[in-house]
């Protein structure tokens, strides 16, 4: 049994495998980079929140690198991987060359706009993957339905429930009812160490180790949180600025222990995880 479900800025990629490549070894144009994804059993990376966006940033060491959105001959842009275009993050004037020769793929800046390149450029890239996720290994009698009939594998993935694509039980797509309590609020059972949830986390609400909460964050269609979530991004110059800290619900994992009030933007449990390097400062 092959049972998958995702993640969306997990480190370790609880269910997601990443592989970045930006040294000289591995700089490539956008179809080498796709081809070597490819062997790897992923694709170049698909971007589907800013969340994501700024954690495939956090990763690319300071470089600009291929992801896999590529012109598709049509006026458009399409991911390499078929999922939905349903985010875009274009930087200031792109894209800006519409011609179907010209710059016909798309690199992740470091600051985190996109830009349309030629795709025969070499970078470092990114890819991902789906891979088994633990905490969706459940026996069947120990599943619900989470999706509807004819629900596809990235709609489910992406709520934030379990595909099981061998179809061994009566729910290809689904969630444990040990998990259900955390469902039925609203939210997505994480590991809360490797995934920042905008809208914070709540315990006790998931089956496994303490490690597994209940996070909350806007959905990608639920226009009014999102907005407010922007808002609330406007107030985190102090924090952010220079790289000092990144702001969060304090109920978010901080790697380096230490929150400070006062320096973001929103309501007052979202504070400032100071960055490693400056709690010695």
């Amino acid at each position: 049994m092959h049972v998958k479900g995702l993640s969306e800025s997990d480190r370790s990629l609880t269910a997601l495998n990443l592989t970045s490549g930006h040294n000289s070894i591995d700089l490539r144009s956008w179809g080498d980079a796709d081809k070597e994804c490819q062997n790897r059993m992923g694709y170049l990376a698909s971007i589907h929140s800013d969340i994501e966006n700024k954690a495939f940033v956090s990763w690319t060491d300071q470089k600009n690198v291929w992801i896999g959105l590529q012109r598709n001959g049509w006026g458009g842009w399409d991911w390499v991987d078929k999922t939905p275009l349903d985010f875009t993050k274009w930087a200031e004037g792109e894209p800006s060359d519409s011609g179907e020769t010209g710059e016909a793929c798309v690199e992740l800046y470091t600051n985190g706009g996109w830009n349309d390149a030629f795709c025969s450029t070499t970078k470092g890239f990114i890819c991902k993957k789906h891979k088994t996720y633990s905490t969706c290994a459940y026996p069947i009698d120990q599943r619900d339905d989470c999706g509807y009939d004819g629900i596809s594998e990235y709609e489910c993935i992406s709520r934030g429930c379990c595909w099981d694509e061998a179809g061994s039980g009566p729910h290809p797509c689904f969630y444990s009812k040990a998990d259900s309590a955390c469902i039925e609020k609203g939210g997505t059972c994480k590991d809360y160490r490797y995934v920042s949830c905008e809208l914070g986390y709540e315990t006790n609400l998931c089956s496994g180790g303490a490690e597994n909460q209940c996070c909350f964050s806007c959905a990608s269609d639920d226009d009014v949180c999102n907005d407010q979530a922007d808002e609330w991004e406007m107030g985190d110059e102090q924090c952010e600025a220079g790289g000092y800290g990144t702001c969060q619900d304090d109920s978010n994992y901080c790697a380096s222990g230490s929150y400070e009030s006062g320096k973001c933007g929103g309501p007052t449990n979202r504070r400032c995880c100071v960055g490693w390097c400056n709690t010695w400062l």
